[in-house]
């Protein structure tokens, strides 16, 4: 898309995460069913419609609450339980390690850096098909992907995660390596190349 809207050809620099600081932690035995999202208060966001879906997901899995992280601009209105939290990013990765399932429901994004760093943590992630996501998501191997502005199919998405032990496994198997090669290492690399052909 960069290429074709841009006219000369441009430097695509992928994204890099902290592997220091993202890596998988070990699940910390919680209560119920944890589901995190980074709650960001822009409606392109998708949060209300994981409300949504999460008021349909709680009629499949009873124990189920909504973990926002971050600052969503105003109080979640939803049947949901929701808990709200300001983690440093050494708390993020405990989190993303520890929730049953990671969601990202955007509409539209460039390059979404939340997942990765959710899958290098050994997360379930779902997100949906916001486009940025396609250069890594592999779906049903190391995440789900579902249309976006879909409350149905975000809410059956993380319903098997929840549900689905094989399932979960598998994605929190096949995150880490999938996360591996988005180094700050790398990003620099290409850049350098990049301007020293020019």
């Amino acid at each position: 898309m960069v290429r074709k809207r841009g006219g000369s050809e441009p430097i695509l620099l992928p994204p890099g995460i902290d592997h220091g600081t993202y890596y998988p932690r070990g699940r910390v035995p919680h209560q119920g069913r944890h589901v995190l999202v980074l709650a960001r208060g822009q409606r392109w966001r998708g949060i209300q419609v994981l409300l949504d879906a999460m008021e349909l997901v709680k009629r499949e899995v009873r124990d189920v609450k909504l973990i926002a992280a971050g600052d969503p601009g105003k109080r979640l209105e939803t049947f949901c339980p929701v808990e709200y939290v300001s983690p440093s990013d050494d708390e993020l990765a405990k989190l993303y390690s520890a929730c049953d399932v990671f969601v990202l429901p955007s509409f539209l994004e460039g390059m979404p850096v939340p997942p990765l760093e959710a899958m290098a943590c050994g997360g379930a992630v779902v997100m949906t098909d916001c486009m940025g996501n396609r250069d890594y998501s592999l779906n049903g191997e190391n995440c789900l992907v579902v249309p976006p502005r879909d409350q149905d199919s975000l809410a059956e998405a993380i319903v098997q995660v929840l549900t689905d032990n094989a399932l979960s496994e598998r994605l929190r198997r096949n995150g880490p390596p999938t996360a591996a090669p988005w180094t700050y290492e790398r990003m620099g690399q290409i850049f350098v190349e990049s301007i020293e052909s020019r």
